[in-house]
């Protein structure tokens, strides 16, 4: 095997290869996997990236377009050697954003349509036969029952009915294809799935799947409460990054205005603010203005000063639970039944919400959700710039909030290069490692396992075979 980069690789370091993937023309898989990696980076692993040859087909799929780590891409990335050959080693390790979409030889179906680094593991595999693990970075917030994935959809779609008439069918055929499209029969991928709250159903159901915090995760920075009656305007920054945004701007900028205060919004839209801002009415007390392109330390600094935060997708939101002061959230809506807007994917919010078990009952989560739904804007953003008692319930359910993963498990990037490490010290093959690691992992969210002990195979799970790990959805519901 020639290679362009080290060779040699021992038992305490295998190699870790590095393929992260811009999904849906989105930037938070770069983010994401990067901050993934900072474990491995401090502990000096290798981390490497094989490049394609020549011969590879181009990739057909327009939802998956693989980014290259060893160039500038929209934010800073741990240092990445590239190799023309996988590197000789008598195991090795491959990080990747979504296998069953990006990796994989065959799409859901089983048609022949292989994912931007298919090729690539193939050589991979043909260069460590039984040991090269693979961890995938599965999509934030979508570790979910069948049914209430069902739910949901039928939900955004504005299908009306009893919310809980799924049928037993209809969790099925959703179920085999959820496990088709995320290779969840493999035995030698261990797919990780960021969550702000684990959904111990869903694992029960897809025990391939495994929960663990969002990678980045911090511990609040600190915040401020009320903004003060003293200050002449008031902030409030606004990442819009969904098409439909231009359909809550007028709301939002009543609600604003009906705050009696002088308020300077400040828009951030993937066009780099190439597009005019709204004008806002003669006398209005509300200034719009578009940013363009800004720098990571800029932006940080807008963000930590803003009085509120209106964010989506998963990268933003991460940014507002890490800062921990209030914010709102909107990943865009569809339009419903009589015109009404309904939201779109709102899982990573949900899977929030599950973390405030007391916010259940709240007006702050029926806002929250209302808001993502795109409904009763107006209200909402009044309420959460000017209400002292709305900005004190938020930051109560911030302050309160109880970690709901043991300490095995966090931080994500730490768990991620224990995994690495236990790998190369267990001597085992990728798949009896996935099925330890399956089991343990389970054990660990179940109150139950030691924290500090390897990840071989002496601990036991209840539930799941480890050949596999699908169990079929649940014959509860409809």
């Amino acid at each position: 095997m020639g290679a362009s980069g080290p060779s040699g690789g021992d038992r305490g370091s295998p190699p870790v290869y590095v393929f992260p993937c811009r999904i849906q023309q989105g930037s938070g898989e770069w983010f994401e996997t990067a901050r993934a990696l900072e474990g491995l980076e401090r502990a000096g692993h290798r981390l490497l990236y094989l490049l394609p040859r020549p011969e590879d087909p181009t990739p057909k799929d327009p939802r998956a377009q693989p980014l290259d780590p060893t160039r500038a891409g929209p934010g800073p990335f741990p240092k990445i050697l590239p190799v023309t050959d996988p590197v000789p080693a008598q195991w090795a390790v491959a990080v990747v954003t979504w296998y069953g979409l990006t990796a994989e030889r065959e799409d859901a179906r089983g048609s022949p349509n292989p994912g931007p680094f298919a090729p690539r593991f193939e050589r991979l595999r043909q260069s460590y036969p039984r040991h090269l693990l693979v961890l995938s970075l599965e999509e934030f917030g979508t570790g979910r029952t069948s049914r209430a994935a069902l739910l949901e959809n039928r939900r955004q779609s504005g299908v009306v009915g009893s919310p809980r008439s799924v049928s037993r069918h209809s969790q099925e055929l959703y179920h085999a294809a959820f496990v088709a499209a995320r290779a969840g029969g493999r035995g030698d991928v261990l797919h990780l799935v960021p969550e702000f709250s684990p959904d111990l159903p869903a694992l029960q159901e897809f025990p391939f799947l495994l929960p663990v915090p969002p990678f980045g995760e911090r511990a609040p920075v600190g915040h401020r409460g009320a903004p003060s009656r003293t200050r002449t305007r008031l902030s409030v920054l606004w990442y819009a990054h969904a098409q439909s945004s231009a359909r809550i701007l007028p709301g939002v900028l009543r609600g604003l205005e009906a705050t009696g205060r002088r308020v300077l919004l400040l828009l951030r839209s993937p066009d780099g603010g190439q597009e005019a801002p709204p004008h806002s009415p003669p006398g209005s007390r509300v200034e719009v203005r578009r940013l363009g392109p800004v720098l990571p330390r800029a932006w940080n600094r807008l963000f930590r000063e803003a009085d509120l935060r209106i964010v989506g997708g998963s990268q933003t939101l991460l940014e507002a639970w890490n800062h921990g002061g209030p914010f709102l959230y909107f990943n865009g809506c569809l339009e419903g039944p009589g015109g009404k807007p309904v939201g779109f994917r709102r899982e990573k919010l949900l899977s929030l919400l599950r973390r405030w078990p007391t916010a259940g009952r709240s007006t702050l989560r029926r806002d929250l959700r209302d808001f993502a739904d795109g409904r009763r804007v107006e209200p909402i953003v009044r309420r959460a710039l000017a209400s002292s008692a709305w900005r004190s319930g938020f930051l109560r359910e911030r302050r309160g909030d109880r970690e709901p993963y043991p300490p095995g498990l966090r931080p994500s990037a730490e768990y991620l290069r224990r995994l690495v490490e236990g790998y190369a010290e267990s001597g085992l093959t990728a798949e009896r490692y996935v099925r330890s690691v399956r089991r343990r992992h389970r054990d660990l969210l179940a109150g139950k396992g030691d924290a500090t002990s390897g990840a071989g195979e002496r601990s036991r799970a209840r539930g799941g075979s480890g050949r596999g790990d699908v169990a079929p959805p649940s014959s509860r519901g409809g």
